[in-house]
């Protein structure tokens, strides 16, 4: 089972997309999360296919995003060190929209994708970013 993970925060590195083994493609990129007056979470993000390509295409840096998805662990080795590492996998997101220059949380375009299975995408690196800026 999958756990469902919420996020609303700016984008803070977005890599170029990238295609894949099988013609997938996919994109990496940080959304920092405010979760206090001077203190921000930064979170690791992939999105694939046609999610990628729209994130791609109309965000970049300092845009503001809500983020739907899924948490993968990731476990891997520095200088001799296990190490784990969480990405959000996306598989929807929404513009919020912009009235007289103020953000509005009720956002009215979405875009939905079914995202790889736990498991693919794992030899891609997926969850590796490290440094989130």
């Amino acid at each position: 089972m999958r756990n469902d993970f919420n996020i609303t925060g700016n984008i803070g590195r977005i890599d170029s997309i990238k295609e894949i083994t099988g013609g997938k493609k996919v994109i990496n990129f940080t959304i920092a999360e405010s979760i206090a007056k001077d203190k921000s979470q930064w979170w690791n993000c992939t999105a694939f296919d046609k999610t990628a390509e729209l994130i791609s295409q109309y965000y970049s840096k300092g845009d503001n995003v809500s983020l739907q998805g899924w948490l993968q662990q990731q476990e891997y080795e520095k200088d001799g060190i296990k190490k784990m590492s969480y990405s959000l996998v996306v598989n929807n997101f929404s513009f919020p929209v912009k009235r007289n220059g103020a953000t509005n949380e009720q956002d009215t375009t979405k875009h939905t994708e079914q995202s790889p299975a736990a498991g693919e995408g794992d030899d891609l690196g997926v969850g590796l970013l490290e440094g989130g800026r």
